[in-house]
């Protein structure tokens, strides 16, 4: 729900960016209308910069390493509630009905953020999944393996029975290890409640074991079965901790509550009520939330599985904004001039995921080495981790961010010209673009001489 309703209040400040005062001294009005822009423009950032602290608490392995991400988000949040505060009463001065509408809205969809936020981080930190997973694959693994160990001299013995009760009791004590994971992956009390009496029933059966050897084992045997008696109450003491943690669920809670969507394609059949959509973005037959109420959305995330641990698959470089860009103007202008840089090329917009379609890949990886990519929307993805090097320090490959980038990237040349790959991906990169407004959505920019911003 946080990421939803955060879109929601950058999408109002944007709005609010644009209003302008309609009466007054010129140049109070002046003055106001750019501590406006200004606060609308460092409230978007404190937000973004408090969503991203948030996801990084949530997914923290450590408690400190959560406490620090959510002081960061807390302290973001703070400096865009007073933006919002100031905003406000610029409004009430220059008595503008539009924005306070607008300001009323937002105000309302903070504090709905405010109070989402706060669940959040009071989850963030606690790791309980990923706690018990890390108990389940360490010491529960090791009781187990120690139980095993214990009665291997009896199952490799002569007396049968002895034999069939010593294989009950370590069948019990690996199936129980085995059902921690379902447990840990595990959303649903419910389901929780029936994996817990499966462990339960295991229980049973190598305490019967237990019992059983005692009394059929010769003396020679009898500190084998006392170490097993010993390990398996490491096993099942264990095993009531790893399932404490696990019935938290603060990870799947955590990262359900963050999960959301941007653009949309059909979605599968077997996944379709699990998509919900929101503001102008629907889709046939999903759910559509209006008006903020996002309690659907909410309940269907925690009845799913979640992720119960993230995977690192490297890092790559983002946040060539505007403003970031614009720092280094200079460099890149003397860089143009001393013929360091030819060409800027924009490769922008969306793209399917249907095998073969790797036309701008194949662009960026072969454009020369004196050319800067700039990139933005879901079709980056296809060469984002592109290592395309640098220009005395400045990175060849831009990201800029999501599809609504678009006109931070417009704001750095007088044009564009919207392309469509040609029928043979072999074309030279040297060829004249042919202009083509059927798609719009795919775009290179390119600078014929020097660079203009």
């Amino acid at each position: 729900m946080a990421a939803p309703v955060r879109h929601l209040v950058l999408i109002v400040l944007a709005i609010l960016g644009f209003s302008a005062c309609s009466s007054g001294n010129y140049q109070d009005v002046l003055r106001t209308l750019l501590e406006k822009e200004r606060l609308v423009e460092d409230t978007r950032v404190n937000l973004l910069l408090a969503a991203e602290a948030e996801k990084n608490a949530v997914l923290s392995s450590t408690e400190e390493a959560a406490r620090t991400y959510a002081d960061q988000c807390r302290s973001a949040m703070g400096e865009a509630k007073r933006g919002l505060a100031r905003l406000t009463m610029l409004a009430a001065n220059t008595h503008d009905r539009k924005e306070a509408e607008v300001l009323a809205r937002l105000t309302a969809d903070f504090g709905k953020l405010e109070t989402v936020d706060a669940t959040i981080l009071g989850m963030a930190g606690r790791n309980t999944n990923l706690r018990a997973a890390m108990l389940s694959r360490t010491k529960a693994a090791q009781a187990t393996g120690r139980v095993r160990e214990a009665l291997a001299s009896i199952i490799d013995g002569s007396n049968c029975q002895a034999a069939v009760e010593a294989l009950r009791v370590v069948t019990a004590s690996l199936a129980i290890l085995s059902l921690h994971a379902q447990h840990i992956d595990e959303a649903s009390n419910a389901a929780m409640d029936t994996l817990e009496a499966s462990i339960n029933q295991e229980n049973g059966q190598a305490e019967a074991g237990l019992r059983q050897l005692a009394g059929i084992v010769p003396p020679a045997l009898a500190k084998a079965v006392d170490d097993a008696r010993l390990a398996y109450a490491d096993l099942w003491k264990i095993t009531q901790e790893v399932l404490k943690l696990s019935r938290e669920n603060s990870n799947i809670n955590a990262l359900a509550l963050t999960m959301t969507t941007n653009c949309i394609q059909k979605p599968a059949e077997s996944y379709l009520g699990n998509i919900f959509t929101t503001g102008l973005v629907g889709w046939p037959g999903a759910t559509h939330v209006k008006n903020g109420e996002f309690g659907p959305v909410i309940e269907k995330a925690l009845a799913m599985p979640g992720f119960p641990a993230d995977t690192d698959k490297g890092t790559v470089m983002a946040g060539f904004g505007h403003n970031a860009v614009m720092g280094v103007a200079g460099k890149v202008i003397e860089a143009v001039k001393a013929g360091k840089i030819k060409h800027f090329f924009l490769v922008a917009g969306c793209d399917g995921a249907k095998p073969g379609r790797n036309y701008y890949t194949e662009f960026v990886e072969k454009a020369p080495a004196d050319t800067i990519v700039l990139t933005l929307a879901c079709g980056k993805f296809r060469f984002f981790d592109k290592k395309l090097g640098d220009i005395d320090g400045i990175p060849r490959l831009l990201d800029m961010n999501c599809s609504n980038g678009f006109h931070q990237s417009s704001r750095r040349h007088k044009g564009y010209r919207p392309l469509r790959p040609e029928a043979s991906s072999r074309r030279r990169l040297t060829e004249k673009p042919r202009p083509d407004s059927t798609n719009p959505l795919t775009l290179r920019a390119r600078f014929a001489k020097g660079v203009v911003f």
